[in-house]
Protein backbone atom coordinates (compact mmCIF):
# COMPACT_ATOMS: atom_id res chain seq x y z
CA UNK A 1 0.00 0.00 0.00
CA UNK A 2 1.94 3.13 -1.52
CA UNK A 3 -0.82 5.99 -0.79
CA UNK A 4 -3.60 6.50 1.26
CA UNK A 5 -6.83 7.88 -0.05
CA UNK A 6 -9.40 10.57 1.84
CA UNK A 7 -12.83 9.88 0.26
CA UNK A 8 -15.59 12.89 0.52
CA UNK A 9 -17.35 13.34 -2.91
CA UNK A 10 -13.66 12.39 -4.85
CA UNK A 11 -10.83 10.69 -3.82
CA UNK A 12 -7.46 12.54 -2.98
CA UNK A 13 -4.62 10.75 -3.36
CA UNK A 14 -1.58 11.48 -1.71
CA UNK A 15 1.43 9.10 -1.45
CA UNK A 16 3.72 8.03 1.56
CA UNK A 17 7.23 8.89 2.27
CA UNK A 18 9.63 6.44 2.05
CA UNK A 19 13.07 5.61 2.00
CA UNK A 20 15.55 5.98 -0.57
CA UNK A 21 15.73 2.96 -2.98
CA UNK A 22 18.45 0.33 -1.26
CA UNK A 23 17.77 1.78 2.50
CA UNK A 24 15.91 -0.70 4.05
CA UNK A 25 16.67 -0.45 7.43
CA UNK A 26 14.01 -0.25 9.72
CA UNK A 27 16.39 1.02 12.31
CA UNK A 28 15.75 4.47 10.71
CA UNK A 29 12.37 3.97 9.87
CA UNK A 30 12.57 3.92 14.08
CA UNK A 31 14.27 6.91 14.32
CA UNK A 32 12.08 8.94 11.67
CA UNK A 33 7.97 9.09 12.06
CA UNK A 34 7.61 10.10 8.61
CA UNK A 35 8.25 6.78 7.08
CA UNK A 36 5.73 4.37 7.08
CA UNK A 37 6.90 0.56 5.60
CA UNK A 38 3.25 -1.50 5.43
CA UNK A 39 4.94 -3.71 2.71
CA UNK A 40 7.69 -4.74 5.27
CA UNK A 41 5.02 -6.41 7.53
CA UNK A 42 2.18 -9.09 7.42
CA UNK A 43 -0.57 -6.08 7.82
CA UNK A 44 -2.72 -6.39 4.40
CA UNK A 45 -4.96 -3.98 2.86
CA UNK A 46 -6.21 -1.42 5.50
CA UNK A 47 -9.91 0.21 4.18
CA UNK A 48 -11.47 3.40 6.07
CA UNK A 49 -14.10 5.48 6.30
CA UNK A 50 -14.24 8.35 8.44
CA UNK A 51 -16.93 10.99 9.02
CA UNK A 52 -16.05 14.02 10.49
CA UNK A 53 -18.42 17.15 12.23
CA UNK A 54 -17.49 20.48 12.85
CA UNK A 55 -18.75 21.76 16.27
CA UNK A 56 -18.14 25.45 15.75
CA UNK A 57 -20.79 27.58 16.97
CA UNK A 58 -21.68 29.20 13.64
CA UNK A 59 -21.50 26.10 11.49
CA UNK A 60 -23.83 24.13 13.80
CA UNK A 61 -26.31 27.30 14.07
CA UNK A 62 -26.86 26.46 10.25
CA UNK A 63 -28.57 22.93 11.21
CA UNK A 64 -32.10 22.57 11.14
CA UNK A 65 -32.06 20.21 13.47
CA UNK A 66 -30.91 19.84 17.40
CA UNK A 67 -27.15 20.76 17.90
CA UNK A 68 -27.24 19.26 21.16
CA UNK A 69 -28.05 16.21 20.42
CA UNK A 70 -25.42 15.79 18.20
CA UNK A 71 -22.37 17.43 19.98
CA UNK A 72 -24.04 14.49 22.56
CA UNK A 73 -23.90 11.83 20.48
CA UNK A 74 -20.31 13.03 19.31
CA UNK A 75 -19.13 12.98 23.47
CA UNK A 76 -20.23 9.30 23.78
CA UNK A 77 -19.61 7.68 20.22
CA UNK A 78 -16.75 10.11 18.96
CA UNK A 79 -13.51 8.15 17.83
CA UNK A 80 -11.85 5.41 15.85
CA UNK A 81 -12.98 1.99 15.82
CA UNK A 82 -11.27 -1.02 13.97
CA UNK A 83 -12.48 -4.01 13.03
CA UNK A 84 -10.85 -7.31 11.44
CA UNK A 85 -13.29 -9.55 9.20
CA UNK A 86 -16.51 -7.23 10.51
CA UNK A 87 -15.47 -8.50 14.05
CA UNK A 88 -14.49 -5.26 16.47
CA UNK A 89 -11.20 -5.48 17.70
CA UNK A 90 -11.53 -3.66 21.30
CA UNK A 91 -11.07 -1.10 22.62
CA UNK A 92 -10.13 1.09 19.65
CA UNK A 93 -12.71 4.09 20.06
CA UNK A 94 -13.69 3.40 23.46
CA UNK A 95 -14.00 6.79 24.77
CA UNK A 96 -11.01 7.17 27.04
CA UNK A 97 -8.68 5.02 24.65
CA UNK A 98 -6.86 8.01 22.64
CA UNK A 99 -4.62 5.50 20.49
CA UNK A 100 -3.67 8.25 17.84
CA UNK A 101 -3.07 10.94 20.18
CA UNK A 102 -5.74 12.57 18.39
CA UNK A 103 -6.26 15.06 21.33
CA UNK A 104 -2.92 15.44 21.90
CA UNK A 105 -2.32 16.61 18.32
CA UNK A 106 -4.92 19.64 18.67
CA UNK A 107 -3.30 21.26 21.72
CA UNK A 108 -1.34 23.81 19.59
CA UNK A 109 -4.13 24.38 16.65
CA UNK A 110 -7.43 22.43 17.91
CA UNK A 111 -9.24 24.52 14.85
CA UNK A 112 -7.54 22.89 12.40
CA UNK A 113 -7.25 19.44 13.51
CA UNK A 114 -9.64 16.42 14.78
CA UNK A 115 -10.38 15.85 18.22
CA UNK A 116 -11.94 12.37 19.12
CA UNK A 117 -15.41 14.02 19.51
CA UNK A 118 -15.59 15.41 16.04
CA UNK A 119 -14.50 12.12 13.70
CA UNK A 120 -16.49 8.79 14.07
CA UNK A 121 -14.20 6.47 12.22
CA UNK A 122 -14.14 2.95 10.81
CA UNK A 123 -10.64 1.32 10.27
CA UNK A 124 -10.93 -2.69 7.97
CA UNK A 125 -8.56 -5.33 8.49
CA UNK A 126 -8.51 -8.50 7.10
CA UNK A 127 -7.39 -11.67 9.28
CA UNK A 128 -5.24 -13.65 6.87
CA UNK A 129 -3.77 -10.63 5.76
CA UNK A 130 -2.86 -9.00 8.82
CA UNK A 131 -1.08 -11.31 10.95
CA UNK A 132 1.51 -9.59 12.33
CA UNK A 133 -1.10 -7.16 14.12
CA UNK A 134 -1.16 -9.80 16.92
CA UNK A 135 -4.17 -8.86 19.51
CA UNK A 136 -3.35 -8.53 23.30
CA UNK A 137 -4.21 -12.00 25.85
CA UNK A 138 -6.57 -9.44 27.11
CA UNK A 139 -8.31 -9.04 23.93
CA UNK A 140 -7.12 -5.22 24.61
CA UNK A 141 -5.85 -3.71 21.51
CA UNK A 142 -2.78 -4.46 19.89
CA UNK A 143 0.37 -6.18 21.00
CA UNK A 144 3.13 -2.86 20.12
CA UNK A 145 5.28 -3.91 17.84
CA UNK A 146 6.93 -2.72 15.18
CA UNK A 147 3.91 -3.71 12.69
CA UNK A 148 1.70 -2.03 14.67
CA UNK A 149 3.58 1.07 15.37
CA UNK A 150 3.54 1.17 10.76
CA UNK A 151 -0.01 0.59 11.18
CA UNK A 152 -0.66 3.75 13.29
CA UNK A 153 1.40 6.14 11.19
CA UNK A 154 -0.70 5.08 8.09
CA UNK A 155 -3.97 5.65 10.15
CA UNK A 156 -2.58 9.10 10.99
CA UNK A 157 -1.57 9.52 7.99
CA UNK A 158 -5.08 9.03 6.55
CA UNK A 159 -6.49 11.23 9.64
CA UNK A 160 -4.40 14.45 8.58
CA UNK A 161 -5.58 14.25 4.53
CA UNK A 162 -9.43 13.72 6.09
CA UNK A 163 -8.24 16.87 8.17
CA UNK A 164 -7.04 18.78 5.26
CA UNK A 165 -10.42 18.23 2.97
CA UNK A 166 -12.53 19.67 6.54
CA UNK A 167 -10.21 22.73 6.35
CA UNK A 168 -10.89 23.07 2.66
CA UNK A 169 -15.00 22.89 3.64
CA UNK A 170 -14.49 24.93 6.62
CA UNK A 171 -12.85 27.76 4.94
CA UNK A 172 -16.02 27.40 2.37
CA UNK A 173 -18.54 27.64 5.12
CA UNK A 174 -16.60 30.64 5.94
CA UNK A 175 -16.46 32.81 2.87
CA UNK A 176 -20.02 32.03 2.15
CA UNK A 177 -21.36 33.10 4.95
CA UNK A 178 -19.44 35.33 7.08
CA UNK A 179 -19.70 39.35 5.27
CA UNK A 180 -16.69 40.76 6.85
CA UNK A 181 -13.59 40.74 3.95
CA UNK A 182 -10.11 39.47 4.37
CA UNK A 183 -7.71 42.32 5.40
CA UNK A 184 -4.19 42.74 6.84
CA UNK A 185 -4.05 43.66 10.12
CA UNK A 186 -3.23 46.88 11.50
CA UNK A 187 -1.67 48.03 8.20
CA UNK A 188 -4.98 48.23 6.76
CA UNK A 189 -6.65 49.85 9.89
CA UNK A 190 -3.77 52.62 9.83
CA UNK A 191 -4.93 53.26 5.84
CA UNK A 192 -8.23 53.51 6.73
CA UNK A 193 -7.60 56.10 9.60
CA UNK A 194 -5.74 58.41 7.32
CA UNK A 195 -8.29 58.05 4.51
CA UNK A 196 -10.70 59.10 7.64
CA UNK A 197 -8.26 61.84 8.92
CA UNK A 198 -8.61 63.53 5.79
CA UNK A 199 -12.10 63.22 5.41
CA UNK A 200 -12.37 65.60 8.41
CA UNK A 201 -11.10 68.11 6.55
CA UNK A 202 -8.77 69.40 9.65
CA UNK A 203 -6.45 72.33 10.08
CA UNK A 204 -3.12 71.43 8.23
CA UNK A 205 -1.30 71.28 10.98
CA UNK A 206 -3.54 69.10 13.26
CA UNK A 207 -3.56 67.04 9.93
CA UNK A 208 -0.26 66.62 9.16
CA UNK A 209 0.16 66.05 13.25
CA UNK A 210 -2.01 63.50 13.59
CA UNK A 211 -0.36 61.47 10.29
CA UNK A 212 2.87 61.59 11.93
CA UNK A 213 1.64 59.27 14.50
CA UNK A 214 0.28 57.20 12.15
CA UNK A 215 3.36 57.07 10.15
CA UNK A 216 5.15 56.33 13.03
CA UNK A 217 3.01 53.56 14.39
CA UNK A 218 3.50 52.19 10.98
CA UNK A 219 6.88 51.92 11.00
CA UNK A 220 7.24 50.45 14.71
CA UNK A 221 4.75 47.89 13.48
CA UNK A 222 6.61 46.52 10.50
CA UNK A 223 9.76 46.58 12.67
CA UNK A 224 8.17 44.15 15.29
CA UNK A 225 6.65 42.13 12.29
CA UNK A 226 10.05 41.54 10.52
CA UNK A 227 11.22 40.43 14.58
CA UNK A 228 8.50 38.38 14.36
CA UNK A 229 9.29 36.80 11.36
CA UNK A 230 12.57 35.61 11.63
CA UNK A 231 11.82 34.47 15.04
CA UNK A 232 9.56 32.22 13.70
CA UNK A 233 10.88 31.62 10.67
CA UNK A 234 14.51 30.81 12.49
CA UNK A 235 12.31 28.35 15.41
CA UNK A 236 11.03 26.53 12.20
CA UNK A 237 14.26 25.90 10.42
CA UNK A 238 16.38 25.46 14.37
CA UNK A 239 14.20 22.57 14.88
CA UNK A 240 15.52 20.41 11.69
CA UNK A 241 18.65 21.32 12.65
CA UNK A 242 18.56 20.14 15.85
CA UNK A 243 17.84 17.05 15.31
CA UNK A 244 20.12 16.79 12.70
CA UNK A 245 22.96 17.65 15.31
CA UNK A 246 21.49 15.42 17.47
CA UNK A 247 22.17 12.45 15.13
CA UNK A 248 25.73 13.61 14.19
CA UNK A 249 26.53 13.53 17.71
CA UNK A 250 25.68 10.22 18.00
CA UNK A 251 27.79 8.96 14.86
CA UNK A 252 30.43 11.33 16.15
CA UNK A 253 30.16 9.35 19.81
CA UNK A 254 30.36 6.22 17.95
CA UNK A 255 33.32 6.98 15.99
CA UNK A 256 35.60 7.74 18.65
CA UNK A 257 34.21 4.52 20.58
CA UNK A 258 35.00 1.93 18.07
CA UNK A 259 38.63 3.86 17.54
CA UNK A 260 38.21 4.87 13.37
CA UNK A 261 41.03 7.20 11.77
CA UNK A 262 41.24 10.33 13.16
CA UNK A 263 40.20 11.87 9.87
CA UNK A 264 36.95 10.70 9.95
CA UNK A 265 36.36 11.78 13.60
CA UNK A 266 37.96 15.19 12.19
CA UNK A 267 35.15 15.50 9.23
CA UNK A 268 32.12 14.69 11.71
CA UNK A 269 33.21 16.98 14.09
CA UNK A 270 33.56 19.80 11.09
CA UNK A 271 30.45 18.99 10.08
CA UNK A 272 29.12 19.00 13.29
CA UNK A 273 30.60 22.88 13.54
CA UNK A 274 29.23 23.98 9.91
CA UNK A 275 25.58 23.16 11.77
CA UNK A 276 25.50 25.11 15.01
CA UNK A 277 27.23 27.86 13.05
CA UNK A 278 24.10 27.72 11.03
CA UNK A 279 22.17 28.31 14.00
CA UNK A 280 23.82 31.53 15.17
CA UNK A 281 23.45 33.46 12.02
CA UNK A 282 19.81 32.23 11.99
CA UNK A 283 18.86 34.20 15.24
CA UNK A 284 20.62 37.21 14.09
CA UNK A 285 18.77 40.22 13.37
CA UNK A 286 19.67 42.55 9.93
CA UNK A 287 17.80 45.43 8.39
CA UNK A 288 17.27 46.11 4.22
CA UNK A 289 20.40 45.94 2.13
CA UNK A 290 21.38 44.87 -1.40
CA UNK A 291 21.38 40.95 -1.36
CA UNK A 292 23.18 39.17 -4.06
CA UNK A 293 20.79 36.00 -5.24
CA UNK A 294 23.50 34.16 -6.31
CA UNK A 295 24.75 34.19 -3.21
CA UNK A 296 21.43 33.57 -1.36
CA UNK A 297 21.20 30.25 -3.43
CA UNK A 298 24.20 29.12 -2.39
CA UNK A 299 24.09 29.49 0.84
CA UNK A 300 21.02 28.20 1.13
CA UNK A 301 22.65 24.71 -0.91
CA UNK A 302 25.41 24.95 1.39
CA UNK A 303 22.91 25.04 4.92
CA UNK A 304 20.65 22.12 3.89
CA UNK A 305 23.72 20.13 2.06
CA UNK A 306 24.00 17.36 5.23
CA UNK A 307 19.94 16.81 4.40
CA UNK A 308 20.36 16.40 1.01
CA UNK A 309 23.09 13.85 1.36
CA UNK A 310 20.94 12.04 4.50
CA UNK A 311 17.38 12.00 1.65
CA UNK A 312 19.54 11.15 -1.42
CA UNK A 313 18.30 14.17 -2.88
CA UNK A 314 20.57 15.54 -6.14
CA UNK A 315 20.77 19.32 -6.46
CA UNK A 316 20.73 21.52 -9.15
CA UNK A 317 22.27 25.28 -8.96
CA UNK A 318 20.18 27.43 -11.60
CA UNK A 319 22.62 30.24 -11.75
CA UNK A 320 25.45 27.29 -12.64
CA UNK A 321 23.38 26.35 -15.29
CA UNK A 322 22.91 30.02 -16.84
CA UNK A 323 19.86 31.07 -15.26
CA UNK A 324 20.70 35.41 -14.65
CA UNK A 325 21.47 36.47 -11.05
CA UNK A 326 19.96 39.43 -10.08
CA UNK A 327 20.38 41.92 -6.74
CA UNK A 328 17.42 43.04 -4.85
CA UNK A 329 17.06 45.39 -0.85
CA UNK A 330 15.82 43.15 0.88
CA UNK A 331 16.30 41.76 4.54
CA UNK A 332 18.57 38.95 3.75
CA UNK A 333 17.76 36.63 6.54
CA UNK A 334 13.90 36.77 6.09
CA UNK A 335 14.37 35.83 2.21
CA UNK A 336 17.18 33.45 2.86
CA UNK A 337 14.31 31.79 5.96
CA UNK A 338 11.74 31.77 3.09
CA UNK A 339 13.96 30.05 0.77
CA UNK A 340 14.81 27.36 3.20
CA UNK A 341 11.21 26.82 4.35
CA UNK A 342 10.29 26.26 0.55
CA UNK A 343 13.76 24.06 0.13
CA UNK A 344 12.27 21.86 3.36
CA UNK A 345 8.48 21.53 1.82
CA UNK A 346 10.45 19.82 -0.71
CA UNK A 347 12.41 17.55 1.17
CA UNK A 348 10.06 16.41 2.62
CA UNK A 349 7.54 15.60 -0.66
CA UNK A 350 10.26 14.51 -2.25
CA UNK A 351 10.76 11.59 0.28
CA UNK A 352 7.44 10.27 -0.94
CA UNK A 353 9.72 8.75 -3.97
CA UNK A 354 11.95 5.63 -3.63
CA UNK A 355 14.77 7.16 -5.95
CA UNK A 356 15.78 9.91 -7.89
CA UNK A 357 15.23 12.68 -5.94
CA UNK A 358 15.89 15.99 -7.72
CA UNK A 359 15.93 19.68 -6.58
CA UNK A 360 16.34 23.06 -8.35
CA UNK A 361 16.98 25.97 -6.91
CA UNK A 362 17.55 28.78 -10.11
CA UNK A 363 16.34 32.17 -11.05
CA UNK A 364 13.02 33.15 -13.23
CA UNK A 365 11.80 36.60 -14.59
CA UNK A 366 9.54 34.98 -17.01
CA UNK A 367 5.89 34.46 -14.78
CA UNK A 368 5.29 38.67 -15.26
CA UNK A 369 8.86 39.58 -15.72
CA UNK A 370 9.98 40.05 -12.38
CA UNK A 371 12.98 39.00 -10.73
CA UNK A 372 12.52 35.99 -8.84
CA UNK A 373 13.86 32.94 -7.31
CA UNK A 374 12.59 29.57 -8.62
CA UNK A 375 12.47 26.13 -6.48
CA UNK A 376 11.00 23.34 -8.39
CA UNK A 377 11.29 19.54 -7.63
CA UNK A 378 10.29 15.92 -9.38
CA UNK A 379 8.25 15.14 -6.59
CA UNK A 380 4.29 14.49 -6.49
CA UNK A 381 3.30 18.36 -7.00
CA UNK A 382 0.16 19.78 -5.21
CA UNK A 383 -2.83 18.06 -4.60
CA UNK A 384 -4.41 21.41 -3.52
CA UNK A 385 -6.02 24.68 -4.96
CA UNK A 386 -2.98 26.54 -4.02
CA UNK A 387 -5.24 29.47 -2.17
CA UNK A 388 -5.32 26.78 0.58
CA UNK A 389 -1.48 25.71 0.33
CA UNK A 390 -0.36 29.74 2.46
CA UNK A 391 -3.20 29.33 4.81
CA UNK A 392 -1.60 29.40 8.02
CA UNK A 393 -1.85 25.46 9.70
CA UNK A 394 -2.75 24.09 6.67
CA UNK A 395 -1.01 20.82 5.68
CA UNK A 396 -1.47 17.28 4.82
CA UNK A 397 2.17 16.01 6.48
CA UNK A 398 1.01 13.95 9.23
CA UNK A 399 2.71 15.66 12.52
CA UNK A 400 3.48 19.77 10.24
CA UNK A 401 2.67 22.52 12.04
CA UNK A 402 1.49 24.11 8.30
CA UNK A 403 3.33 27.40 8.99
CA UNK A 404 6.17 26.42 6.57
CA UNK A 405 4.37 28.00 3.28
CA UNK A 406 2.03 30.72 5.29
CA UNK A 407 5.54 32.36 6.80
CA UNK A 408 7.21 32.68 3.19
CA UNK A 409 3.99 34.34 1.72
CA UNK A 410 4.31 36.63 4.80
CA UNK A 411 7.79 37.66 4.50
CA UNK A 412 7.38 38.24 0.90
CA UNK A 413 4.85 40.44 1.65
CA UNK A 414 6.98 42.44 3.84
CA UNK A 415 9.44 42.73 1.52
CA UNK A 416 7.06 44.11 -1.37
CA UNK A 417 7.07 40.94 -3.12
CA UNK A 418 5.07 37.72 -3.08
CA UNK A 419 4.90 33.97 -3.20
CA UNK A 420 3.91 32.27 -6.32
CA UNK A 421 3.00 28.53 -7.57
CA UNK A 422 3.64 28.68 -11.29
CA UNK A 423 2.00 25.80 -13.57
CA UNK A 424 4.00 23.64 -16.03
CA UNK A 425 5.04 25.50 -18.25
CA UNK A 426 4.84 29.02 -17.36
CA UNK A 427 8.40 28.86 -16.89
CA UNK A 428 11.82 27.48 -18.47
CA UNK A 429 12.64 24.28 -16.33
CA UNK A 430 14.85 21.31 -17.45
CA UNK A 431 12.07 18.63 -18.09
CA UNK A 432 12.68 16.38 -15.30
CA UNK A 433 11.51 19.19 -12.79
CA UNK A 434 8.10 18.05 -13.27
CA UNK A 435 6.59 17.95 -9.82
CA UNK A 436 6.09 21.16 -7.22
CA UNK A 437 7.33 24.57 -8.34
CA UNK A 438 7.35 27.97 -6.37
CA UNK A 439 8.76 31.73 -6.54
CA UNK A 440 10.11 34.29 -4.74
CA UNK A 441 9.22 37.13 -6.70
CA UNK A 442 10.02 40.17 -6.53
CA UNK A 443 8.73 44.24 -7.17
CA UNK A 444 12.48 44.89 -8.64
CA UNK A 445 15.90 44.44 -8.82
CA UNK A 446 17.50 46.56 -6.68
Amino acid sequence: MDRVESRKEASVSVPFPQLPEGMDDERIAEEDERIILLDSHKIGLIEFDFYVFDRDRTTLALMSGDSKTLTDFLNQNGGVRVYRDGVRVYDFGEPGNDWLDLGGRRVNVPTKRIGNNQIIGVVRLKLDQSQDLIEKTNREGFVENQAYVMFCRAIKFAVKQAESERNHDKERIRRAYTKAKKKEPVLSDLQALSESIDELQLPKDDNEHLKKFIDQIDVQYREVLDRLLTAAGAGLNLSIILHEVDKNIGTLYSLIERGDQTAEVREMAKQLSDMVDTLTWLTRQSGKSKVDISELIDNCLFVWRFRFDRHSITTRNGIEMGDPSFFVRANRRLILTALMNLVDNAIYWLGTKARDRRLYIGTSFELTGKPGIVVADNGPGFSDPFEYLTMPFFTRKPDGMGLGLHLAEEIMKTQSGRLAFPEQGDISLPSEFNGAILLLEFEKEA
